[in-house]
């Protein structure tokens, strides 16, 4: 399987291991796995394990243990935070899913009257986790960049590579990369950095900190970073 859908994302994991005696290979997500859980779960275990036939055991005692029959139900294993595992010649898959409704805040920028309450934050990791969950499609692009010659803070630009404009998109990068400011530490100083003409009559860009206003622009076509 070669997962051509997710491996040109930055949270796509492949991984080799192999002990004295047999190989695995890992396939997952980051943004959506505990990769805590894996190693004590499944690479600790695997260098204690003597034959590939006990490993194998040792996956099918996991209560949401799973074969996929295919790539395309591989696929969305992954996306639901499933770890895949090539053992043998056979793919077995288990949930390592990550939960980080721990550490996210409400939001308060942004009234709420239904809906979920949640926000995303400054922790890229936790917030492609919020928007993972939400949007658990093949076609979901992450790329990374870098902002302000001096902070070189770094984006994330997240796009539904089915969805949104060629042009459009070719037109965002460009101006992130000639983004000229030292330093960029925030969404709105940003977006000032990438609109060339500062007065429009239509506004071009949308800030939220609502997950799930972020996933209803990918069906709209728009891209977010």
């Amino acid at each position: 399987m070669r997962f051509d859908g997710l491996n040109k994302n930055e949270d796509f994991a492949r991984r080799d291991f192999e002990n004295r005696n047999f190989a695995i290979r890992l396939y997952y997500l980051t943004s959506v796995c505990s990769e805590d859980d894996i190693f004590d779960k499944l690479i600790t275990p695997f260098y204690q394990t003597d034959t590939s036939d006990d490993f194998a055991r040792y996956l099918q005692s996991f209560p949401d243990w799973s074969r996929p029959s295919g790539e395309a139900e591989a696929t969305e294993r992954m996306l639901d935070g499933y770890v895949l595992i090539l053992l043998n010649g056979t793919m077995l898959s288990v949930c390592m899913k990550s939960f980080q409704s721990r550490t996210v805040s409400e939001s308060t920028e942004e009234n709420i009257l239904q809906g979920p309450k949640d926000s995303l934050n400054e922790n890229i990791k936790i917030s492609i986790n919020m928007i993972r969950s939400r949007y658990k499609s093949e076609s979901l692009r992450m790329e990374s960049h870098l902002a302000g010659s001096k902070s070189k803070i770094k984006l994330m630009l997240l796009f539904d590579e089915q969805l949104t404009d060629n042009g459009t998109l070719a037109e965002l990068k460009d101006r992130l990369a000639k983004v000229q400011a030292d330093l960029v530490q925030s969404a709105g100083q940003l977006q000032k950095c990438l609109i060339h003409n500062r007065f429009n009559l239509f506004p071009l860009f949308m800030t939220t900190e609502r997950p799930d206003r972020v996933v209803k622009t990918f069906r709209k076509a728009r891209s977010s970073s």
